[in-house]
């Protein structure tokens, strides 16, 4: 399918999801425990299936995608600066989160640990852009480390987790980061390139959609009611949202125009080679 149209389809379906989740936010869901309220269960169960459909929608399409990328993005300033900003939001959430009052001492360590050396790896990464510094794309695994310690922290500490359909959206969203950061991490090493190029892009798109659907609406709920929503996100709206612009501007310098990869040579047809030999 045409790059355009897929970039399209993601603009339409972002939209609709954002408007859907928000309406959820603050019509559907009760604020106090995040359940649907009892009159409008089967409404709230609709609109999440409508949700899901929307955000699949364009990470199916863009398995169809047509154009090549010659080789890992180099990054320019916008992706430069989103790198750095979202290394730094990701150790603004361990240390800020209301999340991370519930993790216990040693596991908030570890997760904060690594929030920093996953920080150090991006911001290394976003200097490349402003500074002609050498990096080594293996530190992009550091963050994928992080994505899971922070996928796991959330299962383990908070065992209600499963039970609230409001957090259901976390979780898609920090499988899809985990997923993101590790074919970032194969991209830029160069690691099966044109298979893991091919793949990144609808788990790009995909992560940027729920983070920003972690980020957006529950801050548009939160500024409206005067007050954060009382049964708790296990992230920062920050972070999601700084997540998600780099999850989008990466996969986009990826795919740009100019990193196209040219097309390959039309196979030779019958005829006679040069040694004068018949070949096929």
């Amino acid at each position: 399918m045409h790059h355009k149209r897929i970039l399209l389809f993601y603009g339409a379906s972002l939209f609709v999801a954002l408007l859907i989740r928000t309406m959820q936010l603050l019509f559907v869901i009760e604020p106090d425990t995040g359940f649907f309220y009892r009159e409008y269960q089967t409404v709230g169960q609709w609109m999440t299936v409508f949700l899901i459909a929307a955000l699949f929608f364009t990470a199916f399409l863009a398995c169809f995608h047509r154009r090549r990328p010659s080789g890992p993005p180099v990054p320019n300033r916008l992706l430069g600066v989103v790198s750095i900003l979202s290394g730094l939001t990701m150790v603004y959430e361990v240390l800020f989160s209301d999340f991370s009052r519930l993790l216990s001492g040693a596991t908030l360590t570890v997760e904060l640990i690594l929030a920093v050396l996953a920080a150090t790896a991006l911001i290394w990464y976003g200097m490349t852009a402003f500074l002609k510094v050498q990096f080594q794309p293996n530190v992009l695994l550091l963050p994928v480390l992080f994505a899971f310690v922070r996928l796991a922290s959330a299962f383990a500490s908070y065992t209600s987790l499963s039970n609230i359909a409001d957090n259901l959206y976390d979780t898609a969203m920090m499988c899809a980061v985990l997923l993101l950061f590790l074919y970032v991490a194969k991209v830029s090493a160069g690691v099966d390139f044109a298979r893991s190029a091919a793949r990144l892009l609808p788990i790009a798109l995909l992560a940027s959609q729920l983070c920003f659907l972690c980020a957006i609406p529950p801050a548009i709920a939160t500024l409206l009611r005067g007050s954060p929503l009382k049964h708790g996100t296990t992230t920062a709206f920050l972070a999601d949202f700084m997540l998600g612009l780099f999850a989008l501007c990466y996969v986009l310098m990826l795919y740009r125009k100019s990193n196209e990869a040219p097309l390959q040579n039309a196979p030779e047809t019958e005829g006679t080679d040069k040694m004068g030999e018949t070949r096929p």
